[in-house]
């Protein structure tokens, strides 16, 4: 995983727009668009892309595709395997202080950042080594159900922290506007 402070901030050097990811990887605009719907790159964060993630996603997308048979992607995804686990371990901890009762607003972030760049490496192998389109639509639905699920459980876990802060009850916090948040804006 990429250091959690590059995460944080969207506006530092390792984070660059759309354009310039483009021209970066050498594809049009519009390419960047259809392979972040695709899974190959990660979503953007307020109109920018982590620049080294895109980058390591994209040569590895190149070389899945360029493959003749599988057993030559193996090799090459070795690395991006070895993280993935690496990270799937760090996660379960991250999670786990995240949903103890004594957890900081710090660690229920840092477990959403993980949990959310998690599954968006596993939504991108999945799009890049499933062998037919129902195989990887099932797989993004199972995801995708994993995903909710444990960012359900971080919100009510947020929610209940931001309860014992502010000395509201839990039903007091969840109907509170979220601040910056245009109702019509969120997912």
């Amino acid at each position: 995983m990429q250091n959690d402070e590059d995460w944080i901030d969207y506006t530092g050097p390792h984070w660059v727009t759309q354009r310039v990811l483009a021209r970066r990887l050498e594809v049009s605009d519009r390419r960047i668009r259809q392979m972040e719907k695709s899974y190959v790159l990660p979503e953007a964060r307020e109109g920018r892309y982590h620049l080294a993630t895109c980058e390591q996603r994209y040569a590895l997308y190149r070389v899945s595709v360029e493959a003749k048979v599988f057993s030559e992607r193996g090799l090459i995804w070795r690395d991006f395997e070895v993280k993935l686990e690496s990270d799937g371990r760090r996660l379960e901890g991250l999670m786990s202080a995240a949903m103890s009762e004594t957890s900081t607003q710090e660690q229920i972030r840092a477990a959403s950042l993980a949990w959310q760049r998690f599954w968006s490496d596993t939504r991108f192998m999945t799009m890049c080594w499933s062998k037919s389109e129902a195989e990887r639509d099932l797989f993004l639905m199972l995801w995708k159900q994993r995903e909710d699920d444990g960012l359900r459980q971080l919100i009510g876990r947020g929610v209940e922290f931001l309860a014992e802060q502010t000395g509201l009850t839990f039903l007091e916090v969840e109907s509170q506007p979220l601040a910056g948040c245009n109702a019509n804006e969120a997912r």
